[in-house]
Parts: C-alpha cells; sequence; structure tokens
C-alpha cells in the first residue's frame, strides 16, 4: 500500500518536474514573481545580482547562522535574494517551515505550486550561489562555508555599485 501511494505521489509531481527548466551557467532567465514568508512580493529581475538557493535543512541553517545578526535590508542593499523551493513540501511541513522562518530577520523567497518557476541547481548540504548578470547565469557554485556565502554577497553588493561596508554588515574582507 506505501508502495502505490509513492507512485502516485511521484506521479502527481512528475508533470511539474518535467515543465521547468533546469538552471545552468549561460541559461538565460525570464523575470518572475515570487512571494516571501511575510507574503511580501518580489520580481527577481535584471536588478538581482545573486541568488541564494536553499536546497535543504542543512543549508536553511548555514544561512541563518550568517544572517541572523544582519539587518533586514542586508540582502536587498546588495542585490541579493534567497529562494527556497517548498513546491515538494507537504501542506503541514510547508505551513511549519513557513512560520518558523517568519521569525528570521530576512527575506526568504518561496517557489511554491501557484506558478512556474525555474529549476535551481542543488547539491545535498550546500547553498546553490546562482550569480546573474541581467538575467542570464554567469556562475553557480555549491557551498557549506559562511566565510565564502558572505564574500559571494559581498561580491554582489560590489557589481552592483555598492561600496564595500564593513561597519554596517560586520563584513571582513
Amino acid at each position: 500500500m506505501k508502495f502505490i501511494i509513492f507512485i502516485l505521489f511521484f506521479l502527481a509531481l512528475l508533470p511539474e518536474a518535467l515543465a521547468n527548466e533546469t538552471l545552468r551557467v549561460q541559461s538565460l532567465m525570464e523575470p518572475f514573481k515570487i512571494y516571501d514568508q511575510h507574503g511580501n512580493s518580489q520580481l527577481i529581475d535584471k536588478k538581482i545580482k545573486l541568488i541564494i538557493f536553499i536546497f535543504d535543512k542543512k543549508g536553511n541553517d548555514l544561512l541563518y547562522q550568517s544572517l541572523k545578526d544582519k539587518p533586514s535590508s542586508f540582502l536587498k542593499t546588495l542585490r541579493t535574494v534567497c529562494i527556497s523551493d517548498i513546491r515538494v513540501m507537504p501542506f503541514f511541513i510547508r505551513k511549519l517551515a513557513i512560520s518558523t522562518m517568519k521569525k528570521y530577520p530576512y527575506p526568504i523567497f518561496f517557489l511554491d505550486s501557484t506558478h512556474k518557476a525555474y529549476q535551481f541547481p542543488g547539491k545535498k548540504g550546500k547553498l546553490s550561489i546562482i550569480r546573474t548578470n541581467t538575467m542570464l547565469i554567469k556562475s553557480i557554485k555549491f557551498i557549506d562555508d559562511p566565510e565564502i556565502l558572505m564574500k559571494e554577497i559581498q561580491k554582489a553588493g560590489q557589481s552592483a555599485g555598492q561600496p564595500l561596508v564593513q561597519h554596517n554588515y560586520g563584513i571582513g574582507l
């Protein structure tokens, strides 16, 4: 019986998985709108220089430890967004995760089943660091080091014309 339920669940998700384009270096994304844990919308467009994709809980924990003491405007100022794919989470788990993330001082935007979205690359236990330039994917890295994460975020801000601001954000580069 469990096997039949698993097969039905897999078949229900298959069309969505096939419809999404897997992002890779040199992929050109179209602008799209997503929502954060507070219901605020964000247009992912050419202004965004860095996408941090959260693949699993370990990556989420790394991100939280790195950003928990930063001002709420930290990522936006540096043209960076965090995106988590919650499309495959069961309803109850999804609601619990969003409720927990409402306490975070920074926005996490969600890919969900209400719109077609790209398939972001991920690796277990790591954050995907996706650097863009006018919606073209320039590089994809998988990291699990908070220091490297902060350097990548700072580089995104510098490519967007933001000066290095050590005293406001505590970034020692």
